[in-house]
C-alpha cells in the first residue's frame, strides 16, 4: 500500500471510529419479512400527509411523496436494499406506523410514539421475522421553549423510548434498531444563542437512551447513533458530497435552493433525500454486518455518497 493511500485510510479511520461503533450488538444477516416502524417525521412515509389531504408536508414547497424531504428518506433506502417492499403509512394499510410531529410519550395531534406501538400491538400479530424500527425523541427537544429547561422530562423520554423497545420485545419481536436523535443544537431550526442548549437537551436525551437499552436483550436491540453520525459529517464537509451542512435548502424567501443534492437539511429540521442515504447506509450496516476496514475503505476512496444512487 502506498504511503498517501496509506494515510488516506488512517485518516479516514480516525474520523469515522464512531461509525464502526454504531451499534450496541449486530443483528443477525437473515431476511427479513418486512420492516415495521414507529416515530416521528424522520420516519414518517405518509401518515401525516393522508391524515391532513395532503396539505402537510407540502408538495407544493418541493416535500415528496409525503415525506417530510425532498425524496425517499432512510426507511425507503432500506427497504429497498434489504427487498422487504415500499415503506407506505399505516394509514393507508401500510406498516409504517410513523407520525410527523410525535413525541415519545405525549399524545397531542398525533399520536406518540408510544401509542404508536400501543396501537400496533393491540391489533397484530408480532411478526419475529420483521425488523422494527423507532426514530422518536426530537420533537421532545424541540419542545422546549427557550426559557424553562425540564431536564427530567427530556431524561424521562429518553429512558421511555427504550421502554418502547422492551414492549416490542416482550411481545415476541426479534429485531429492533433504535435510532437516536441527531444534534437538534446543530439544525437550522435551533434559534440562535440556544445551539449548545438544544445539543446538551439531544445528548441528554440519548444517553438516557442508552442506559435504557443497555439492560434490553443485545442480540435483538441495536442502535443506530444518528448524533455521532451527523456530527462526523459536519465535521468532514464536502467527503460525502454534501457540501452545505448549516442551512436548510428549502426557503420561504428564496424557495428551493440549486443543489439539494449538496446540502444536509431540506428544511430548518429535516434531512435532505441525500443526507436520509447516508442515515440508511449506516442503518444497513447494523442488519448486514460487513468487515469492518471496508466501509472506511469505501469511504475514503470514493464516500458512501457516491456509492448509492440517490432518487428524487
Amino acid at each position: 500500500m502506498s504511503h498517501s493511500l496509506l494515510s488516506c485510510v488512517q485518516k479516514t479511520a480516525v474520523t469515522f471510529t464512531a461509525v464502526s461503533a454504531l451499534a450496541f450488538s449486530q443483528l443477525s444477516n437473515a431476511a427479513f419479512s418486512q420492516i415495521i416502524s414507529f416515530g416521528d417525521s424522520l420516519s414518517d412515509t405518509g401518515n401525516v400527509a393522508i391524515a391532513t389531504s395532503g396539505t402537510s408536508p407540502n408538495p407544493a414547497f418541493g416535500y415528496a411523496d409525503g415525506n417530510f424531504s425532498n425524496g425517499d428518506i432512510w426507511l425507503d433506502y432500506l427497504g429497498d436494499s434489504l427487498n422487504t417492499g415500499a415503506q407506505s403509512a399505516s394509514l393507508a394499510g401500510g406498516t409504517n406506523y410513523a407520525f410527523g410531529g410525535a413525541r415519545t410519550t405525549v399524545s397531542d395531534t398525533v399520536p406518540s410514539a408510544q401509542a404508536q406501538v400501543a396501537g400496533y400491538l393491540a391489533s397484530n400479530t408480532v411478526d419475529p421475522n420483521a425488523l422494527y424500527t423507532l426514530l422518536i425523541g426530537g420533537n421532545d427537544i424541540n419542545a422546549f421553549d427557550g426559557i424553562n429547561v425540564d431536564a427530567d422530562y427530556i431524561a424521562a423520554a429518553g429512558q421511555a423510548a427504550a421502554g418502547i423497545a422492551q414492549s416490542l420485545i416482550t411481545a415476541g419481536a426479534q429485531s429492533i434498531m433504535i435510532l437516536n436523535v441527531p444534534d437538534v443544537g446543530a439544525a437550522p431550526v435551533a434559534p440562535a444563542g440556544l445551539e449548545s442548549t438544544l445539543t446538551g437537551l439531544s445528548a441528554l436525551y440519548n444517553g438516557n437512551l442508552a442506559a435504557g437499552l443497555a439492560g434490553l436483550d443485545q442480540s435483538i436491540v441495536t442502535l443506530v447513533d444518528l448524533f455521532t453520525i451527523g456530527q462526523t459529517i459536519s465535521a468532514n464537509v464536502g467527503t460525502n458530497g454534501l457540501d452545505n451542512v448549516t442551512d436548510a435548502c428549502l426557503s420561504a424567501t428564496t424557495g428551493v435552493c440549486s443543489t439539494p443534492g449538496t446540502y444536509l437539511y431540506w428544511d430548518a429540521l429535516h434531512p435532505t433525500t441525500a443526507a436520509h442515504a447516508l442515515i440508511a447506509d449506516a442503518a444497513l450496516a447494523t442488519v448486514v454486518p460487513v468487515p469492518a476496514a471496508l466501509p472506511l475503505m469505501i469511504f475514503a476512496l470514493s464516500g458512501l455518497f457516491g456509492a448509492r444512487k440517490l432518487r428524487s
